[in-house]
């Protein structure tokens, strides 16, 4: 369990005598784990390379000589740490070096005021008016039963650091900063840290980004960093030999007597004679876990954004308003297509005069039940559930971006440590020297990304052709002329021509996924809001082109009473690819299901498939005795490190991609 330590209030508030009751206010506070830092453990490095060079001194000096080098920027960089306020404490596991940071409650009011943060003022809770009559008792037993935000919205201001005593909750340091913003705050400082000497700083054209984490990550003095979940008793990680307390808001004990332990800057600090560990922690996680997890309410937003931030409750808070608003169209889609089920399925009976069935009827039903009389309007109901939809969404982030005081966010937002800057300017409200990169510098970055996509949605053409040269040579295979309109038919043109192509969709995909990150970080964006538009743009741009494309090509290109569908492509008659109207229909609707049926086998495989055959492979092997040896204790430490992180999600672009993706998806 984390070390506890007495953390006082801050010297801000008046001279005056309170008497705490409350033992949520002040207490004893854990030492949070605010970021971990993984490094190579350069100890035993160097006890191995020592035993080398008594060997054999000239081949090992050059390594010895990074070494130390590396050792130098470690010392440097943690000797900063400790100058900042951050409580280092390390952690030998095998051939890692763990360090565990955290920040104090003095260092987090200095960067929050630094970062102009807005905090809640003290008493000056929003209440919201009731409305009269049955929509009060209406929104009364919705609150009841459906709504898991019991957070009140505070009336907020810039913070303060000689002025906390103004802001709500400022005499209680554990919970005054939620776990998002302790979690944003720590890794400002962080980034943002220069350990650049004066003659670097003024050598700008040699060294002008900033010199910190990022910079000792991509040197090799460090591995990599993460960011720990709260610790919790929801948590199960096996090999874990510590005892997590059952933690919740019920058994947190507000009724024992008090004593008092001090006064601490005028204040009368009490706590209760006994102190159990519940009565150390407020567990997030359990409120998140008891309310998240049911289906039937609302999503906890205000909860979601306290824990993770409010960039990813700004998502779920988009997905919720998608979901809600997609039930309308689903069932009228639904309905239109029973509707064109039936109708097929009637005049399919009134038209024969046979009972056999086989797989050509079965087809013209299936055209007919996709393309009927109601499909016009259901088109229109679409149309107009855009724009209803993106209306409600402007809506909903309006609202949550004024009750979460985000709207001014990129007014203020700070430069991104990646972030180089040639040129400096004075800044037009503090006069300071700042570091700007020229546009047209940047203008020839950004045209090279341009032909770039250009060049990868001339691959999705290509890859189209191929498709389309694939099923009209196969098409003229005497084993589907003779099957014509038949199963085989089906299976190997229709089928494995819409496989083929998704399988092209994915794979360009991936591939300029990587590539757009790539050039994004060439463009040198200042800000990461800037950043996540260049990035969103590219995919989107591209992801359009590739995924509708094929689609575009069925649906207004394979008609055979269009032009290059009856002059054959590229004008040759003997690659004519044409369809009926209503076969086009079904196989525009084969290629959407097999899109949305691919597209996910590789993240399923990744996240849902590859854990379950791990965890079979470590029972068998346990079930076989192949592993004989016991776990040491670093080993078991080890594991405990990688599993706590395994919990989190990936940073980085994540969301972008998650949105790219749902943009698409949602116009299928």
């Amino acid at each position: 369990m984390d070390s506890i330590r007495e953390e006082p209030t801050l010297n801000a508030q008046p001279a005056t005598r309170h008497k705490i009751q409350c033992p949520h206010l002040i207490r004893p506070i854990r030492r949070r784990i605010d970021y971990v830092i993984v490094g190579e453990n350069l100890a035993e490095q160097r006890t191995k390379l020592e035993a080398k060079l008594t060997a054999d001194p000239g081949e090992f000096e050059e390594e010895w000589k990074k070494l130390e080098e590396r050792t130098e920027e470690r010392r440097k960089f943690e000797s900063v740490l400790l100058d900042r306020g951050f409580d280092i404490q390390m952690e030998d596991v095998d051939m890692w070096t763990y360090i565990k940071l955290h920040a104090s409650f003095h260092q987090l009011c200095q960067e929050a005021e630094k970062m102009r943060i807005r905090m809640p003022l003290a008493g000056k809770a929003i209440q919201e008016e009731d409305p009269p009559g049955c929509w009060g008792k209406l929104d009364e037993y919705v609150d009841r039963y459906f709504r898991t935000d019991n957070e009140d919205d505070f009336v907020s201001a810039v913070f303060e650091y000689r002025r906390g005593y103004l802001f709500e909750g400022f005499n209680d340091p554990e919970r005054f900063f939620r776990p998002a913003l302790r979690t944003l705050m720590s890794h400002h400082i962080l980034i943002n840290m220069d350990l650049r000497t004066p003659e670097e700083k003024a050598n700008m054209k040699k060294v002008t980004a900033r010199k910190g984490l990022p910079y000792f990550i991509h040197k090799g003095v460090y591995k990599l960093s993460y960011i720990l979940h709260e610790e919790s008793s929801k948590e199960n990680i096996k090999g874990d030999d510590r005892k997590t307390p059952k933690l919740s808001l019920d058994n947190i004990s507000t009724t024992s007597p008090n004593v008092s332990i001090g006064v601490v800057d005028g204040v009368e600090v009490a706590q209760p004679e006994e102190v159990t560990d519940a009565y150390y922690f407020y567990d997030e996680r359990v409120e998140l876990h008891e309310t998240w997890t049911r289906w039937f309410k609302f999503q906890p937003l205000w909860k979601i954004r306290n824990y993770f931030g409010e960039k990813i409750a700004m998502y779920f808070a988009w997905q919720g308003v998608l979901m809600t608003s997609l039930i309308v169209p689903a069932l009228f889609g639904f309905a239109v297509f029973l509707y064109g089920v039936y109708g097929s399925v009637t005049d399919y009976l009134h038209s024969t005069t046979t009972t056999s069935a086989n797989i050509t009827s079965a087809i013209n039903v299936v055209n007919r039940s996709f393309d009927n009389q109601a499909t016009p309007w259901y088109a229109l109901i679409i149309c107009l559930w855009g724009t209803i939809f993106l209306e409600l969404w402007k809506r909903k982030c309006s609202t949550v971006a004024y009750e979460w005081d985000v709207i001014e966010y990129e007014d203020a937002e700070p430069d991104r440590p990646e972030f180089v800057g040639t040129d400096t300017k004075k800044d037009p409200v503090t006069g300071v020297d700042i570091f700007v990169y020229p546009f047209y510098k940047q203008l020839p970055k950004l045209a090279g990304s341009f032909s770039v996509l250009l060049f990868m949605c001339f691959l999705v053409v290509i890859a189209i052709i191929g498709v389309i040269v694939y099923r009209i040579t196969l098409s003229k295979t005497n084993l589907i002329i003779s099957d014509q309109g038949g199963m085989t038919e089906l299976i190997l043109v229709t089928l494995m021509s819409s496989v083929i192509n998704a399988c092209a969709i994915v794979l360009l995909g991936f591939i300029y996924d990587i590539m757009a990150r790539k050039l994004t970080d060439w463009e040198n964006h200042q800000t990461q809001t800037q950043y996540d538009d260049a990035l969103l743009i590219k995919l989107f741009a591209f992801t359009f082109v590739n995924v509708y494309s094929s689609l575009f090509y069925i649906a207004f290109f394979r008609n055979e009473d269009f032009g290059l569908a009856s002059n054959g492509l590229f004008g040759n008659p003997d690659l004519v690819d044409s369809c009926k109207p209503q076969e086009c229909m079904m196989q525009l609707s084969f290629q959407v299901l097999t899109l949305l049926l691919i597209k996910p086998i590789p993240k399923f495989c990744t996240d849902i498939l590859l854990p379950i055959a791990l965890r079979i492979l470590m029972i068998i092997r346990k079930k076989l005795k192949l592993k004989r040896t016991a776990p040491t204790k670093d080993l078991k430490r080890h594991h405990r490190f990688s599993a706590k992180r395994r919990e989190n999600p990936r940073r980085g672009t994540l969301l972008v991609r998650n949105l790219t993706k749902r943009y698409c998806s949602t116009a299928y």
